[in-house]
């Protein structure tokens, strides 16, 4: 296979990688059978992690828009 350099901003590596934690965190609370003192911020950052997650794929798909692409 030929090497592809792929040139990437990580900036929204990094706001996904913020959100996954506080989702991770306000999911840990239920588990201890505590109450969530990060309940909104849960929401927001689940909201955050989605909207961020379409903006990547839709970005991957104007580089190379094939359904069938194989990595």
């Amino acid at each position: 296979m030929a090497s592809m350099k792929i040139n990437r901003n990580n900036t929204l590596d990094v706001l996904r990688l913020i959100a996954a934690m506080f989702v991770m965190l306000h999911h840990s609370y239920p588990l201890t059978g505590n109450f969530s003192p990060f309940s909104t911020s849960g929401d927001i950052a689940v909201s955050i992690f989605f909207i961020i997650s379409r903006c990547v794929i839709v970005q991957s798909w104007y580089s190379e828009p094939t359904p069938l692409r194989l990595f």
